[in-house]
């Protein structure tokens, strides 16, 4: 019988993906904007603010409370094996 344990990494990446798609879809569009540009595209909060012509307060806010977000989504979906 074939051994299919390395599939599970594999999977378990697809898993969390696809958990992380949904919790950036529940965001509201400025903050999933914000965290999306600071995390895909690598812009710093200063190059956030400019390009969303956003106070660089207001992109720190975002940003804290998207990632607050997320954390407790991610959190809340891990299933202990």
């Amino acid at each position: 019988m074939e051994d299919l344990s390395p599939v599970e990494p594999i999977v378990d990446q697809v898993v969390d993906r696809m958990v992380l798609a949904g919790a950036l879809q529940a965001l509201p569009a400025v903050r999933r904007q914000v965290v999306e540009l600071g995390f895909f595209e690598e812009l710093s909060h200063p190059e956030i603010a400019e390009k969303l012509d956003l106070p660089l307060g207001t992109v720190k806010s975002h940003m804290r409370r998207g990632l607050e977000a997320l954390q407790r989504e991610l959190r809340g979906s891990r299933v202990d094996a």
